[in-house]
């Protein structure tokens, strides 16, 4: 847990912003025309949706104990990308089930 602690609660908040950073370059990779969508939104910042589900893993939205036991058990036992990854993953499914 320090490793996630150091990651992501470093006084100026670089390691976390650094992290997101990427979500550009892995969101095109999943969705080219998504990544050109929410990029342009931003105008090239870090997309704020996707702040708060790296920096809570995904869990301030759930509401069942369980699913959020799950989540901790899997972020806790991933490497400290996974919530971003997650991110990721979660966006292109909101938009497969919008289309």
């Amino acid at each position: 847990s320090d490793v996630y602690k150091r990651q992501t609660l470093d006084s100026q908040g670089k390691s976390s912003m650094a992290i997101l950073g990427s979500l550009y370059t892995l969101l095109s990779h999943a969705d080219t025309s998504l990544s050109h969508i929410i990029k342009a939104a931003c105008d090239g910042r870090v997309p704020g949706f996707a702040v708060t589900w790296v920096l809570t893993w995904l869990v301030h939205s759930m509401s069942s104990q369980n699913q959020i036991a799950r989540v901790f058990d899997y972020f806790l036992c991933a490497h400290p990308i996974a919530p971003l990854y997650s991110a990721v993953a979660v966006s292109c499914y909101d938009t497969c089930r919008c289309c």
